[in-house]
């Protein structure tokens, strides 16, 4: 914020833990949040296994029923019974981390060894030169081969397993809007009123040598824009295009973002996308 407005903010720290610089990365790993993700990524986890289960018990119940048709009507049936391998959370967090950086320091609600520095390359398949970070996860982003592990940790059918990945994904990316960014937000708002910044005052342009009295010298481009709406959000539409398609080719080893943010519902990059 001192970089966009240093007139307003003498330093660029974090509100929640006031000894780091806040950057993109900073706001999913504050470790005086580590405690709080932790919870909420036991939670989630806690939830999908729940999920997996009850569609493995729907999933048995109708292939009983298939199988008792078929053998009343004398035909042979060879559909698998489904399976489900219920769980632990430890379980669950160890496959995590193997294969998304950070999750080792949710886990310790520490930061153990600067987890998301290290360079070394996890396996990641189609994919190897691309390492996955829990800020990946809180983007709604993930990899195509995750169902895969979820079907391999839960034992289970890949129809239920693919279900349980994109719930999983989806909670930890709720989560990460509802119970990271908008405490922060909201404490950074709390902490600008403290020391006099309204909307107002960041709305209003710096003053500048040679401007009116007052310090309206822009008035007539601040306040006097009446197609402003319009230019706005045909402007947002293009950004937003922009934006999906810096990100796809990022992924795709196109190029390297220094920010990178999902716009849209996507919740998996398609295959055809990737050219896989």
């Amino acid at each position: 914020m001192h970089n966009w407005r240093p007139d307003l903010y003498e330093d660029d720290y974090c509100r929640v833990c006031e000894s780091n610089v806040e950057d993109t990365n900073h706001i999913w790993r504050c470790p005086e949040t580590l405690t709080s993700q932790c919870e909420g990524w036991e939670e989630t986890m806690e939830l999908v296994t729940s999920l997996g289960k009850t569609l493995w018990e729907r999933a048995k119940k109708s292939w009983e029923s298939e199988k008792k048709k078929a053998e009343e009507d004398g035909k042979e049936f060879k559909k698998k019974e489904p399976t489900f391998s219920d769980e632990t959370v430890d379980s669950f967090w160890t496959m995590l981390m193997d294969y998304f950086r950070g999750a080792r320091n949710i886990k310790a609600q520490n930061l153990l060894d600067d987890d998301m520095e290290r360079e070394e390359v996890v396996d990641l398949g189609s994919l190897g030169w691309r390492p996955w970070t829990v800020i990946d996860a809180y983007h709604g982003l993930a990899p195509l081969f995750l169902k895969d592990k979820f079907q391999t940790l839960f034992y289970t059918t890949q129809e239920i397993a693919s279900i349980m990945a994109d719930r999983f994904i989806k909670s930890i990316e709720d989560y990460g809007r509802t119970g990271i960014w908008n405490p922060r937000c909201k404490k950074t708002v709390d902490w600008e009123k403290s020391i006099g910044v309204t909307g107002v005052s960041k709305r209003t342009r710096p003053e500048e040598p040679g401007t009116r009295a007052g310090g309206h010298g822009g008035s007539n481009s601040n306040f006097g824009n009446f197609n402003r709406d319009r230019f706005d959000v045909t402007r947002m539409k293009r950004l937003h295009k922009a934006a999906d398609k810096d990100v796809l080719d990022e992924y795709q080893g196109k190029r390297v973002l220094n920010v990178m943010e999902r716009t849209g519902g996507v919740k998996y990059f398609l295959e055809k996308d990737l050219g896989n």
